[in-house]
């Protein structure tokens, strides 16, 4: 939230029938949501218009009944080049390649202490976490609500969520902390059951859409992921490599 509390932290007076309003900056930021704008070509360049996925008077191409909407009423903002020079392949623009960031620098090492020093290193990663939140403008934690070891983990990972989305590290964060067999609609994380997306008003296009209740409001859902923990976490050593070494190379569990 926009005066630095999680969602579902103490004191938080995030509305799941009005997600949107006195957010972290880096939402909008990142994410281009219902009832906020989008990019949309014209004859004068790029112009930026509401979006609203249920509302027949917005862009047609973008509304849950279009041939390729956005499934989760979500488009990305960051990264993305809107400009009217905009090529498809993302190498080929004029948005800087993220190799390494410095935020994530920060993150890495909030997360050491953490999981080197526990709880007497929360000052120390409380104050690495605010410097993300001061440089986008953002609210700060409000440290009386980590007191404990899970209470810390849940806020450093989650910040690497709000603030890294779109970069490519999502997937294999949530592998390496091993936390993939969680469901998003039941624990906020993970990569397995329903994935859902934007809040539904239901009184518009895709009325009849299928929904997942969270936190007691429809949002869209998307569709079932499947992940077994005996499986997943790995990937399959491909065929041909086991095949050079006679089989002394041993496939990954059940694969």
């Amino acid at each position: 939230m926009a005066d630095g509390r999680l969602i579902h932290e103490n004191g938080s007076t995030y509305n799941p029938f009005d997600p949107y309003k006195d957010r972290d900056p880096r939402l909008s930021q990142s994410v281009i949501y219902p009832t906020s704008q989008i990019g949309t070509s014209t004859p004068n360049g790029v112009e930026w218009v509401y979006y609203d996925p249920e509302d027949a008077g917005t862009i047609p191409d973008q509304q849950y009944n279009a041939k390729e909407p956005s499934s989760t009423g979500y488009v990305w903002k960051k990264y993305v080049d809107w400009s009217e020079h905009a090529m498809v392949q993302i190498t080929d623009c004029g948005v800087d390649i993220i190799i390494l960031r410095y935020a994530d620098v920060l993150l890495m090492h909030a997360e050491a202490l953490l999981e080197t020093k526990g709880v007497t290193a929360k000052n120390e990663i409380i104050e690495i976490l605010n410097q993300l939140r001061d440089r986008c403008k953002g609210g700060r934690i409000h440290a009386d609500n980590y007191n404990s070891e899970d209470e810390l983990r849940f806020l450093v990972r989650n910040e690497r969520r709000v603030e890294l989305a779109n970069e490519g590290l999502r997937y294999f964060d949530i592998i390496r902390w091993k936390i993939a067999e969680k469901s998003p609609a039941i624990d906020g994380y993970g990569l397995k059951g329903e994935v859902y997306g934007a809040f539904m008003r239901l009184d518009g296009i895709g009325r009849n859409d299928r929904t997942a209740t969270i936190d007691g409001a429809p949002r869209r859902y998307v569709e079932t992921r499947i992940f077994k923990p005996e499986k997943h976490y790995t990937f399959p050593i491909p065929q041909k490599d086991v095949d050079l070494t006679n089989e002394s190379l041993k496939q990954n569990k059940n694969w």
